[in-house]
């Protein structure tokens, strides 16, 4: 199939010119995407009756271009992604999975935006996670993430927000919310609508380098953390 996608690339190139991105869209891990010019890699990755061949993974993400999207939809993994695994530079992540892979994630994603759901959720991850982030530590290109099915209740999830060291608006005032812009592939707009969720929260975290601030909201078992290209300073003339 690549001896054939290669030349009507080619021609497309010539007609447009670098104009136009190229999407190439994928369902499996049997056959590398290849690397051609303006191409955006999106892959979807199912293991709903058997574990994820995590080796076979790592060949088809190592030898591929950088994934602008991924969604893994697994009941099981044969073993961990390697720490530098390509998997974590993908513009956006989507994963829903049983195993405990979370922290592998929080800790090593480099991309914008990710979306996580995992039956076996361990909260302090995401404490570890977020002070990460405010030391510049971790997830510095970071714009969006979700984690969903947290443990707990209230009081666990006020526990969370005070070991993140969690700033607070005033409850009388109305915070700003914090959106996004759909990416461009209709594939991927289809996720955004499930994924992408504006937030509007009173509580906020502050990075250390550069004074930017992250909404941090948690609800319905559900966290979320959206950064703004605002200083903290910036932010705070926009809450009403």
């Amino acid at each position: 199939m690549e001896s054939v996608i290669i030349p009507i690339h080619d021609y497309f190139l010539d007609l447009f010119g670098n104009s136009m991105e190229y999407y190439w869209r994928t369902y499996n891990y049997k056959n590398p995407i290849p690397q051609l010019q303006n191409i955006s890699a999106c892959a979807e990755m199912l293991g709903l009756y058997e574990p994820l061949d995590m080796k076979k993974l790592e060949n088809f993400i190592s030898v591929s271009p950088v994934l602008k999207f991924v969604e893994i939809l697994a009941t099981r993994l044969t073993e961990p992604l390697s720490p530098e695994s390509k998997l974590y530079q993908a513009e956006y992540i989507e994963i829903i999975q049983n195993d405990l892979t979370l922290p592998a994630v929080l800790r090593h994603f480099q991309g914008r935006r990710a979306s996580l759901e995992c039956i076996r959720c361990d909260n302090s991850e995401l404490s570890k996670f977020v002070n990460a982030w405010k030391s510049g530590e971790a997830c510095q290109k970071l714009e969006f993430l979700k984690v969903e099915r947290l443990p707990g209740n209230d009081q666990v999830f006020a526990q969370i927000l005070h070991a993140i060291g969690a700033k607070y608006i005033d409850a009388a005032k109305q915070p700003p919310t914090h959106s996004l812009p759909r990416f461009s592939s209709r594939f991927i707009v289809l996720d955004n609508e499930r994924a992408m969720t504006p937030i509007t929260s009173h509580t906020y975290v502050v990075r250390e380098s550069d004074n930017r601030v992250a909404s941090v909201l948690i609800q319905e078992k559900k966290f979320y953390f959206g950064v703004w290209d605002k200083t903290e300073e910036e932010f705070l003339r926009m809450v009403e």
